[in-house]
């Protein structure tokens, strides 16, 4: 069929159907329960196996040792790995945050160990765990900092294991489980990311310092420094933005404050602000993702995660005390830590009407979704990138949508 003649057709069908997008609500966030009292922290997910990595661990309350869960991202069934105390010195670990390596092997951070009636309050050796994904054993690996806090982050770029504790920034081996480089970057890091569309870019946020930072990986140094932000905490990258969640503290006096996204240009190191549509109850932004079809997500410390994208602007509430740390699963489908609830929460979101991943919205994107049109998952047209309002079937709905943004470049 001529491609003007569809796109004719799909016009003609716009003006004959009042289609309405359905967006999520918080009742379409599904639910994976864990072990009672425990605390899901970090998660990622694992292309090598299919399987999503969670750190557990078990509060200040309760003396327990952390746990890695393994959850097959398919049947949603899992098995739990325990992180048994180092040695008699160092017992019960808290598992913070979760990175997977180059072979699919899975990082996890400590952030402490708990203390017993033997132990100083403020001996903790800094070390990380690694997680064979093919043995199951676990492995300790020292990071020869005692007597400092744990650490935060953990992220795999460059094909190197990146971590931080407080203003030190460690670079590891993930295959010799070797530490090739430590440096002192002056700032208290808390989140790093790499910036996968440069080679050289390592992101970080320093909630103690109100600052973001760029250490360059080539040069082992920090060249920018971003000053302004209002606790900056998780930190997600584009190949034009780097974005920062801000923890914000509601105190009892303000007014209605609602969560910002804060948005460095990467060229000239302006910022500016994204306004969720969250009310902050306690605190803000935690963490934020940039998924696969360019959509920014960000959870809260109020206990909501929420989505922008070119469809929709979405905020949800779930279950529990706070939202913490997400990781993106095929299927457009986002998991998070669900603290306070011992849960992974699981939402679908929007996909780019841009169907064909060439960076605008043409007619091409509209005849791949009316090609689909009417194909379910298990239908020989099927197109799961024409499924762009991600609800298992290509109707009306996601052809309406690719026209709205006809001519769009992204």
């Amino acid at each position: 069929m001529n491609k003007s003649i569809i796109f004719l057709f799909s016009l003609l069908l716009v003006s004959q159907f009042i289609v309405s997008v359905q967006s999520p609500t918080s009742d379409d966030i599904k639910y994976l329960e864990l072990p009672s009292n425990s605390i899901p922290m970090g998660i990622a997910y694992n292309p090598k196996n299919n399987m999503t990595y969670v750190a557990l661990n078990w509060g200040s309350a309760v003396y327990g040792n952390g746990e890695i869960a393994e959850i097959n991202t398919t049947s949603r069934t899992y098995i739990l790995y325990e992180l048994e105390s180092w040695h008699l010195d160092y017992k019960y670990p808290m598992p913070f945050a979760v990175a997977i390596d180059g072979d699919g092997n899975v990082w996890v951070t400590i952030r402490s160990f708990k203390n017993t009636p033997n132990q100083h309050p403020l001996d903790m050796l800094w070390c990380i765990v690694k997680f064979n994904i093919e043995s199951k054993t676990i492995e300790y690996i020292p990071l020869s900092l005692p007597s400092l806090r744990g650490s935060e982050t953990v992220t795999f770029y460059n094909d190197y294991i990146w971590t931080m504790n407080k203003e030190y920034l460690t670079k590891i081996d993930y295959i010799t489980n070797t530490i090739e480089g430590c440096w002192n970057v002056s700032f208290s890091g808390y989140f790093a990311i790499g910036d996968n569309y440069s080679n050289d870019s390592l992101w970080f946020s320093s909630i103690t310092n109100n600052v973001v930072c760029m250490f360059n990986t080539t040069t082992n140094t920090v060249e920018e420094i971003i000053n302004g932000f209002d606790r900056p905490l998780g930190v997600a990258v584009d190949k034009d933005y780097v974005y920062v969640a801000e923890n914000h503290i509601k105190e009892p006096y303000e007014p209605i404050v609602n969560g910002t996204i804060a948005r460095i240009d990467k060229t000239i190191y302006t910022v500016d602000r994204i306004v969720t549509n969250s009310i902050i109850t306690n605190e803000g932004p935690y963490s934020v993702l940039k998924d696969s079809y360019g959509n920014l997500w960000w959870t809260d410390n109020s206990n909501n995660i929420g989505v922008f994208s070119l469809i929709e602007n979405l905020t949800l509430n779930a279950i529990g005390s706070y939202c913490y740390f997400m990781t993106e699963v095929p299927n457009s489908s986002i998991w998070f830590s669900c603290v306070g609830s011992a849960h992974i929460g699981e939402i679908t979101g929007p996909k780019t009407p841009d169907v064909n991943s060439d960076g605008k919205v043409s007619i091409a994107d509209i005849v791949i979704t009316i090609s689909a049109f009417g194909s379910e998952p298990e239908s020989e047209t099927w197109n799961s990138s024409a499924d762009v309002n991600s609800d298992n079937r290509v109707s009306i709905t996601d052809i309406v949508i690719v026209i709205n943004y006809f001519g769009l470049v992204l």
